[in-house]
């Protein structure tokens, strides 16, 4: 009798082998998606730090065009906001006078153009109406009013925070050339950066996934994820906040740092 031939069919999976395959695929996205999202934070962080060197140096031009003053201009509601990006939904000014220096139009720049000024991670952030302050005020970065418009500092706080103030302020506007140390000197960055100099403060800050870090433009031109302390407007590190040496020993015996106050929320 002759034994017909049978062809072998595919193998189907059986029910074990598919849940062994399936938890392998969990193991393997839980080890690689947290490694993909830091590889996202940085590749945007990275992108900010070169926002901000592009800025640092169209601001160093229109320094060398305008004697070193770091603001020359009408007055205008915030300066260390305003000097560049485009108008946006809240502030509405218009003129921001870097921007000639990125080839951008001073007055008329408009939100898809003035996209060197947007951070990436500028997204959703407290405190804002339309998700970003590029949305808001037209520019993710700000530039120390203590460097560009110190005459907006505070004087109505605690000593020893009010006396900090008045001893800048007495010292007038900075220009570049009298700047000390500029390669310290800590100038634009991560909007709201500044605001860890505030000791009654209770906001944290940091859009790269660090508490209190962000990424600082400093006046030589180089940039740098840098933690600011809160409190403390000059430190013996990788940093200092204000540009006058006569300025220093009093401020260096009245300076100390105070703890973070910071709201529970902290959104990077």
């Amino acid at each position: 009798m002759t034994v017909p031939c049978r062809v072998p069919g595919p193998k189907a999976f059986t029910l074990i082998e598919l849940l062994v395959v399936v938890a392998v695929l969990s193991v393997l996205l839980a080890i690689l998606l947290p490694a993909l999202g830091k590889a996202r934070g940085r590749a945007k962080c990275l992108a900010c730090q070169g926002n901000l060197r592009d800025i640092a140096l169209g601001y160093l031009c229109y320094l060398d065009d305008y004697g070193g003053r770091f603001y020359d201009g009408p007055a205008v509601p915030n300066p260390n906001s305003t000097f560049g990006g485009w108008a946006g939904t809240v502030s509405k000014v218009a003129l921001r006078p870097v921007n000639h220096y990125l080839g951008l139009s001073p007055s008329r720049a408009g939100e898809r153009d003035a996209r060197v000024f947007r951070c990436p991670a500028d997204t959703n952030a407290l405190d804002t109406r339309d998700g970003s302050f590029y949305r808001d005020r037209g520019n993710s970065y700000q530039a120390s009013l203590i460097v560009v418009a110190p005459d907006r500092l505070m004087t109505t706080l605690d000593p020893p925070w009010r006396t900090i103030n008045e001893e800048i302020l007495a010292q007038g506007r900075p220009e570049r050339a009298g700047v000390f140390q500029p390669q310290r000197l800590a100038w634009i960055g991560d909007f709201f950066w500044t605001v860890q100099l505030d000791p009654v403060s209770r906001r944290c800050t940091g859009w790269h996934g660090r508490r209190h870090y962000h990424n600082i433009a400093f006046l030589d031109g180089h940039v740098g994820l840098t933690e600011i302390i809160r409190g403390m407007y000059d430190v013996d590190g990788s940093y200092r906040m204000q540009p006058h040496k006569a300025a220093d020993p009093r401020i260096r015996e009245l300076q100390q740092r105070v703890p973070c106050k910071c709201e529970k929320r902290f959104q990077p």
